[in-house]
């Protein structure tokens, strides 16, 4: 096809490959850039699941000392960030690929594995850039509904056919923050056959507990045909530098590797994450701080009635079907900013202690202002 676009009078016309006019763009969560204080009170962001700490002192000083270098290039190869993450997680270098952001490396992978006519395989609701991949790729998403909030994995092993090249396992799910236990997970692997690739997306795995032994890299050991997927954006505070990465065996790396833009993880980047991981005092205290603020809101919006989950992430998760739009712009017009997922509900990212009471106040006001019982649809 052509795509006609006009510009200061002058027409021109570009190729557009087929099946690109339809992809559904990435809707982020609401930002406070470019918006005014509500009153005297600044917007409270908590649509994005980020960090609401800054980054850490041992961070900010990895990165002023490598300020000076930036007239050169970011090393290609990002081998002391690799090594770190080798050495931290106990496998070989050969089996760690780092990307900008673990999205990016959840898309090396599905162009390697999928193509037109296959089919990519995640639950749903789950994380939304999953249909977004598919579309890239030229792949038939295939969704598989949450059962009780948590990966069917019975009904997932089930839709698998001879079309199906990979699978996604957002464990803990986002957005609902549910869990899928690690035998479950196993035995569903050695379900499906050995050829499709299952990607366990662990982006919330260190607000789980230990920070360093997931599900994924447990799997990764003893299955060929299974990567774990980390970010630093989430409990390390670094969403805005963009690093993530991946654990597999040497010969699915190499092959998800193939796809990979060089110079893509920028230096400032490489520099944070290696000091991140090194701090895990400084990581601790902030995770335990996190586990405290998520008591404090879940117990907050039960007292208020709200259907609310247990949650082993940054984020609670409110059942409120199709009302979740109509909850989410009535926050927002009081200065706080969730994150509606229709027709399923509403992702509330836990904040500092004076967010996080803000973010209960405003539920408060906004359900005395709702006509209808605000209970799971």
């Amino acid at each position: 096809m052509s795509l006609h676009r006009h510009r200061e009078g002058h027409k021109s016309m570009v190729h557009v490959r087929p099946g690109i006019d339809s992809i559904k763009l990435y809707v982020p969560g609401r930002a406070t850039t470019g918006l005014s204080e509500i009153g005297e009170l600044p917007y409270v962001p908590l649509a994005s699941n980020e960090s609401p700490f800054a980054p850490l002192p041992s961070v900010v000083k990895a990165i002023e000392e490598v300020v000076g270098k930036l007239n050169r290039y970011p090393d290609p190869g990002v081998y002391a960030l690799r090594e770190a993450l080798a050495a931290e997680l106990d496998v070989p270098l050969a089996q760690v690929a780092v990307g900008a952001g673990s999205m990016t490396l959840c898309l090396q992978a599905v162009l390697s594995t999928c193509g037109a006519g296959d089919e990519l395989m995640f639950a749903s609701p789950s994380y939304e850039g999953y249909p977004l991949l598919a579309s890239v790729a030229g792949a038939t998403a295939v969704k598989i509904p949450l059962r009780d909030g948590a990966h069917d994995l019975d009904a997932m092993a089930e839709a698998v056919t001879d079309r199906t090249r990979a699978i996604f396992i957002c464990n803990p799910n986002n957005p609902t923050g549910s869990t899928v236990e690690a035998q479950r997970i196993e035995r569903f692997v050695e379900e499906v056959r050995d050829d499709i690739l299952i990607l366990i997306d662990e982006a919330y795995a260190e607000f789980m507990g230990d920070p360093i032994k997931t599900v994924g890299l447990s799997l990764v050991r003893r299955h060929a045909n299974v990567v774990s997927l980390r970010t630093f954006s989430k409990a390390h505070g670094l969403a805005g530098l963009r690093v993530g990465y991946l654990v597999g065996q040497p010969a699915v790396v190499e092959v998800v590797q193939r796809s990979h833009m060089p110079f893509n993880t920028n230096t400032l980047a490489q520099a944070a994450a290696i000091a991140s991981l090194k701090d895990r005092d400084g990581l601790a205290a902030r995770l335990a701080e996190v586990r405290t603020e998520r008591a404090f809101v879940l117990d907050g919006l039960r007292q208020l009635g709200l259907p609310v989950r247990d949650t082993f992430t940054n984020f609670a998760w409110l059942d409120l079907g199709d009302q979740a739009e109509a909850f989410a712009a009535e926050m927002g017009r009081h200065g706080v900013l969730v994150r509606p997922l229709p027709p399923h509900g509403v992702r509330i990212t836990l904040g500092d202690r004076v967010a996080n009471e803000r973010a209960l106040a405003t539920v408060a006001t906004v359900l005395a202002t709702f006509e209808r019982d605000l209970s799971p649809a």
